[in-house]
């Protein structure tokens, strides 16, 4: 059978990772391949692109590209926004607009677990995942965890691919492929990109219309509250805390409507959090496939966290530091500072997202003793922030770690979750989380903590 793609011309925005794997699987279906890229000049020295231009992709400058008229097909990368003075124009030239993950999902035949949700999906992810596998069911994570869906349309069929989708890669999704999926919060994020929460919660929403007719879709119940109106028609199973959930619990059990399915283990007992939450999408859609509650529970006690959300890098002098560095918007940071116990020095900042800090004057009292922050949000977080807390602004996150350390004492905890983007000072998330292990574990060496 003929590809689809074959001899058609394809342009693609944006060769990050999503863009160089769509490029890679076009080119093997022997598409003519134009790629356009703010970082065009940094890109010819990167191997990956070097060898694609060999196979025929024509990297150029937006001002040198051909008519837009002569292309089939746009695949544009996620952190492009529809609103991209060429998207516009190719939407007025009415050319089909898809995103690396749509076109993946024209391809694949495997069983497809979509996740989203502002915070917590990549540790959903990744935990689904494991428990796929730990239960002898072969999966694969994929999307927005960091590999990209198209590289895996050679896939075995019988391996379930769990993707991680964001805001900005559902927007440009189309197709009915998704077999179940979780929307697990939305909470604000994203406002430099959205004109409105309603937009930005929309965009998460999307994810029902990429479930299959007879698929499954679970949501947090607040998020459903918050959010479901906008789309009168949004029917969903709901887990949460409520006795009307499909999935609740009371905190010490968890039931599917009035029937109790299990006791929770003791350390998620007692309290509502984040991570009860997190479990029970997982519990939700792990229950749908098939495995039982023995299997969930053995597999959850043998899954590692992924680095970067709230992980304990030290101890010294009685002061414990912690990384939290995914931790990008106002909602993830008061989950980080709800969770940790004692006193607590924030370090944060980085690019603003377009969010409102307000909320956190209230969620920091009586825990948060001193904020250090850095980037470009520096001097906006001081001007929120600083009437009700000590509020010192730092250089770089060396300077930060510093500050902090000195205005902990014994019992007290220094947290880095940034509630802001890195890409001021950092290559990504990890990144900086990587500075930051680095900046603490050289103040360690030097013995320079309080």
């Amino acid at each position: 059978m003929s590809s689809p793609y074959f001899n058609k011309r394809i342009l693609i925005i944006g060769l990050g990772i999503s863009g160089l794997s769509a490029a890679r699987f076009l080119i093997a279906q022997k598409a003519h391949i134009w790629a356009v890229d703010k970082n065009k000049g940094q890109l010819f020295s990167l191997p990956d692109v070097r060898e694609l231009i060999a196979q025929g992709l024509q990297l150029v400058d937006e001002k040198d590209l051909p008519s837009l008229k002569g292309f089939h097909l746009i695949v544009t990368s996620p952190g492009v926004p529809l609103n991209h003075p060429l998207l516009q124009l190719a939407q007025a030239a009415e050319i089909e607009i898809i995103g690396e993950a749509e076109l993946a999902f024209r391809s694949l035949k495997n069983k497809l677990i979509g996740i989203t949700g502002t915070n917590g999906k990549t540790t959903v992810t990744l935990l689904i995942t494991h428990l796929l596998n730990f239960a002898g069911i072969p999966a694969k994570a994929v999307g927005n965890v960091g590999i990209p869906l198209s590289s895996e349309i050679s896939s075995p069929p019988e391996t379930v691919l769990v993707v991680e989708l964001s805001s900005f890669q559902l927007e440009t999704l189309q197709s009915r492929h998704l077999d179940m999926g979780a929307i697990l919060n939305i909470t604000p994020d994203h406002l430099d990109r959205y004109p409105s929460m309603e937009e930005y919660a929309l965009a998460k929403m999307k994810l029902k219309s990429c479930i299959k007719e007879r698929g499954v879709l679970y949501m947090e119940e607040k998020a459903y509250q918050n959010y479901g109106f906008l789309k009168p028609d949004f029917t969903t199973k709901l887990y949460g805390y409520s006795p009307d959930c499909d999935l609740r619990t009371d905190l010490y059990h968890l039931f599917t409507h009035k029937n109790v399915d299990c006791i929770l283990p003791v350390e998620y007992r007692g309290a509502q959090s984040h991570k009860l939450e997190n479990l029970m999408a997982a519990y939700s859609l792990c229950k749908e496939i098939g495995i039982d509650t023995t299997q969930f529970w053995k597999g959850v006690s043998a899954f590692c966290t992924p680095p970067h959300r709230i992980e304990k890098v030290a101890i010294a002098n009685g002061v414990a530091y912690f990384n939290d560095s995914k931790g990008t918007n106002i909602d993830a940071v008061m989950r980080a500072i709800e969770t940790l116990e004692g006193p607590i020095i924030l370090i944060a900042g980085g690019v603003d997202k377009g969010a409102d800090f307000s909320p956190w004057i209230s969620a920091f009292v009586d825990k948060v003793k001193g904020i250090c922050v850095i980037g470009q949000a520096a001097k906006k977080l001081e001007q929120t922030l600083s009437k009700s807390f000590n509020v010192v602004r730092c250089q770089n996150m060396h300077d930060a770690v510093k500050c902090a350390s000195s205005l902990a004492s014994p019992g007290y905890n220094v947290l880095l979750s940034p509630g802001c983007a890195s890409f001021d000072m950092f290559e990504n998330y990890a990144h900086r989380g990587k500075i930051f292990k680095e900046a603490v574990n050289a103040l360690l060496l030097k013995g320079e903590t309080q």
